[in-house]
């Protein structure tokens, strides 16, 4: 932005930020749109209205995913505009959603967290779960919910 202060106060022009959008793949405060377009003769004086890239991703409801399908949760982050990585737990149930994770600890549905973050899908195995294994995934279920954000 400083770059295209700079440029407009160059060319004698004024300039008014109108919208802000977000892109992931571009710079905090880049101009992502200008009118007029780029190039068109603009007397001295007159005012360039800008859209740059926002500073700050939007934020976004963590839906509830525990239960639901590998392909159902992918679907939703992504329509929503979150990140994801799996890992895998012991359980009978092949690519069932045992656990939603947020930076290595649960998230709870309706937490707000930023578009763009990476969300940990912990997914079942689809191994048969003998007792002591069924307890330890209860356990370790447990601690998670211990150790989850609001």
């Amino acid at each position: 932005m400083a770059e295209a202060e700079e440029i407009l106060d160059d060319a004698d022009l004024e300039y008014k930020i109108i919208d802000s959008v977000f892109k992931e793949n571009m710079p905090k405060g880049y101009v992502v749109d200008q009118m007029p377009e780029p190039f068109d003769l603009v007397k001295d004086g007159r005012t360039i209205y800008l859209t740059i890239n926002a500073s700050n991703a939007p934020k976004v409801e963590m839906p509830d995913l525990v239960n639901k399908s590998m392909r159902q949760a992918v679907s939703t982050l992504t329509a929503i505009g979150l990140k994801y990585e799996v890992s895998y737990r012991p359980d009978i149930c092949i690519d069932c959603v045992l656990a939603q994770m947020y930076k290595g600890r649960a998230i709870n549905p309706g937490f707000t967290i930023a578009k763009g973050e990476v969300i940990t899908l912990v997914l079942g195995q689809g191994e048969a779960v003998s007792d002591s294994t069924a307890s330890d995934s209860a356990a370790s279920a447990k601690e998670d919910e211990d150790d989850s954000f609001f």
